[in-house]
């Protein structure tokens, strides 16, 4: 027995077909992965999907974001962009069983000592983690997963900070995103706030800690800027850090 591993079909069914003839694919004996994407660009992403699903004993197949990117369409959380082709299975008579065969899918299969993933691991992340991460994701109620994710990547395309960042979780780059998203705030209040999250996201996320501190000198507190500038450099110092601690300090007296 042989196991295929292929990359993204994309709806090029006909190309799958010419691979599997070339490769000898024996269908009584072998196995197929599929690293996610098999769906859009391509002409027949209806014809690729009725294919993996029924032979769904032979093929596994994980989530890639061009499949994450067509449940969020069929579910109505974003429209379909000029490049998409997912027109024949969204107009399927059976899109909603073969939709729901696509959301059950692995975001990660790990057997024969191979880990298969879409797009890679980040590589803070030991395999163990990224297995785990993903089996959270997937025990989740099918579908609010995937969803919540093309939400986050929707959110920082169109640059709505304040959105993206309460769509990031714990782990993720909040303190950036905080900062972004105070930066974009047109009510001074309402971005010191916000910037109070960035500094609480990561001590040690340096331009944070500066932007609070400029934000409270401009508005007369130099003491608790200060703190703010001492705190940081305890957490992580940062050559910046002492330029603008000095300017936190008052002039001495003539």
């Amino acid at each position: 027995m042989t196991t295929w591993i292929i990359g993204d079909l994309h709806g090029c069914m006909d190309s799958l077909s010419a691979l599997l003839e070339r490769l000898d694919y024996a269908r009584s004996a072998d196995r197929i992965w599929l690293v996610g994407d098999l769906v859009n660009r391509g002409p027949a992403n209806l014809e690729v999907l009725r294919w993996c699903m029924a032979e769904q004993e032979r093929v596994t197949a994980v989530l890639g974001n061009h499949d994450l990117h067509l449940l969020a369409v069929a579910a109505g959380a974003v429209k379909q962009g000029r490049s998409d082709t997912l027109g024949d299975v969204l107009g399927a008579p059976d899109r909603d069983l073969l939709l729901d065969w696509l959301r059950r899918r692995p975001l990660l299969h790990r057997a024969q000592g191979v880990t298969m993933v879409h797009a890679g691991v980040p590589m803070r992340w030991r395999l163990d983690e990224a297995e785990e991460r993903a089996r959270e994701a997937e025990a989740a109620q099918p579908g609010a997963a995937w969803l919540r994710e093309e939400r986050r990547l929707l959110a920082e395309r169109t640059q709505d900070w304040r959105e993206a960042l309460a769509l990031t979780p714990p782990d993720g780059p909040r303190a950036a995103l905080a900062l972004a998203a105070a930066a974009a705030e047109s009510d001074p209040a309402k971005a010191a706030e916000v910037e109070k999250q960035a500094v609480a996201a990561d001590a040690k996320f340096a331009p944070a800690a500066l932007a609070q501190a400029a934000r409270l000198m401009a508005a007369g507190s130099q003491r608790r800027a200060r703190n703010v500038l001492e705190a940081a450099w305890n957490a992580a110092p940062h050559p910046d850090f002492g330029a603008a601690w000095s300017e936190a300090v008052p002039a001495p007296l003539a």
